[in-house]
């Protein structure tokens, strides 16, 4: 960059925001502080916004047929979030989620109707894709 006092106009990787109380002001001054102090809250905490001290997110895909264990390399689970990836179809109606005795695993189930006619649930035959994400411990 042949000139670095304009550098606050072209680099899109500063943040653009005003300067914080009690710096200086100034476009480079005030968002170098900003983006040190971004910079300094990401590698001070692995801590999630919304999410109680202590607790971390994990997250995959993975496929499933009827009943399929999966880890999450969390020590413990308290809550999962599962969907199907892509177009439901009659071999693949819904997925939902049970804990297992065992930590940091889950089971996503995947079921189907049993026929046209019933909308009774069935474990699923057909292979599908889950996306998921948990939070643990």
């Amino acid at each position: 960059m042949n000139n670095p006092a304009k550098q606050w106009e072209t680099d899109p990787n500063l943040v653009l925001a005003g300067p914080p109380s009690g710096t200086a002001a100034g476009p480079i001054g005030a968002r170098a502080i900003v983006a040190a102090d971004i910079a300094s809250a990401l590698a001070s905490t692995a801590a999630v916004i919304g999410v109680a001290a202590g607790y971390k997110l994990a997250r995959g895909t993975q496929a499933a047929t009827g009943t399929t264990t999966i880890a999450t390399g969390l020590a413990s689970i308290a809550s999962v979030v599962v969907s199907l990836v892509g177009a439901v179809s009659s071999g693949t109606a819904w997925v939902s989620w049970s804990a297992l005795a065992s930590t940091g695993y889950f089971s996503a189930l995947v079921y189907a109707l049993t026929s046209s006619g019933s909308a009774t649930p069935a474990a699923s035959g057909v292979a599908a894709v889950v996306s998921w994400v948990a939070v643990g411990q």
